[in-house]
C-alpha cells in the first residue's frame, strides 16, 4: 500500500500519507484513508493528501467522476484534507459536530 489509491475490493480502495503530526519513533507514521464507490457517490473516509498529492488526486478524479462525494468524518481532529477535497469536488463532509472546529 503506498501514496496512491490501491483497490482492496471492488469498488475500494486505500491509500496512506504521512501523519501531519508524526515524530521519529512514535506511533502512526502513516495513516490510510479510504474511498468507497457507491452507484451514484463515492464516500471518502478520513482521507488525507500526501505532501505531493498529485498521483492521489488524478486517481480520485478517475473514482470520483463527477458522482456526488460524501467524506466521512470518524474522529474530530481527523478533518486533515477534507475541506479541499470537499472544494474540489463539490462534497459535502459529515462527522461529530465537533470536526467543525477544527
Amino acid at each position: 500500500m503506498g501514496a496512491v489509491p490501491d483497490a482492496i475490493a471492488d469498488g475500494l480502495w486505500r491509500w496512506t500519507a504521512r501523519h501531519p503530526e508524526w515524530h521519529p519513533g512514535e506511533f502512526g507514521k502513516e495513516v490510510a484513508s479510504f474511498a468507497l464507490e457507491l452507484d451514484e457517490q463515492v464516500a471518502l473516509v478520513d482521507p488525507l493528501l500526501p505532501e505531493d498529492p498529485a498521483a492521489v488526486l488524478a486517481d480520485l478524479d478517475d473514482i470520483v467522476g463527477g458522482r456526488r462525494l460524501d467524506i466521512l468524518i470518524t474522529i474530530p481532529y481527523h478533518v486533515r484534507s477534507a475541506e479541499p477535497l470537499a472544494q474540489r469536488y463539490d462534497g459535502s463532509i459529515w462527522g461529530h459536530p465537533a470536526a467543525a472546529k477544527a
